[in-house]
């Protein structure tokens, strides 16, 4: 009967902690940046029975993040569980590794 939020939970490392989380029958409110991978998510989590909303979102944004909480509570009430498994990394060595994409790494990361 509880909630969770998972942040990132389109591929690796957040979609089978989302899977996981589900199959523990928490509902879970499923948040990414490429919102048909959410739905394959949402489709994966329904098949196991559980429930789940997505919320398309940039991690890196404070105000998308604010939605995103707000959408979890308004859907499902208390949250129990915050899971932020978001993260990239440029595919670049340090030395080619611009600020713009350092930035990045780290708006999105932390």
């Amino acid at each position: 009967g509880k909630t969770a939020v998972v942040m990132g939970a389109s591929s690796g490392i957040g979609l089978g902690l989302a899977r996981t989380l589900a199959r523990a029958g928490m509902t879970v409110d499923l948040v990414g940046h490429h919102q048909a991978r959410l739905e394959d998510t949402a489709a994966a989590i329904a098949g196991l029975g559980a429930r789940s909303i997505t919320v398309r979102a940039d991690v890196s944004k404070l105000g998308e993040m604010e939605c995103v909480a707000h959408e979890a509570a308004r859907a499902f009430g208390e949250v129990s569980l915050l899971c932020n498994t978001a993260g990239v990394g440029p595919f670049a060595s340090t030395a080619e590794t611009t600020m713009a994409q350092w930035d990045w790494v780290l708006s999105v990361n932390l």
